[in-house]
């Protein structure tokens, strides 16, 4: 074999093995960027579910004050019909 087709041949495999290792780096770099963003998505996951809690809770609690001030209205409401039936009695009663 002809030394010029023998380097061709071994320049050939170092330019294989060097494209190879920069295949390797890239490979590399897309599994730290793959790595980060799953990490940084079960960080959002995380906020999402608290922030879905929080709410949840910030609605209950809400609703609970609602039912409360519908009760209290409803005893008021009672209460005028009360007062509105004596004082119908009482001007009956003095007339």
């Amino acid at each position: 074999m002809s030394q010029g087709i023998r380097d061709r041949i071994i320049a050939t495999y170092r330019a294989e093995i060097e494209s190879h290792k920069l295949n390797d780096r890239h490979f590399c770099s897309l599994k730290a960027h793959i790595e980060d963003l799953r990490r940084r998505r079960e960080a959002m996951d995380v906020s999402v579910a608290a922030l879905k809690g929080d709410f949840e809770a910030q609605l209950s609690s809400q609703e609970s004050v609602i039912a409360s001030l519908r009760t209290e209205l409803e005893t008021m409401k009672m209460a005028n019909v009360d007062k509105e039936r004596e004082g119908i009695e009482v001007s009956e009663q003095t007339q």
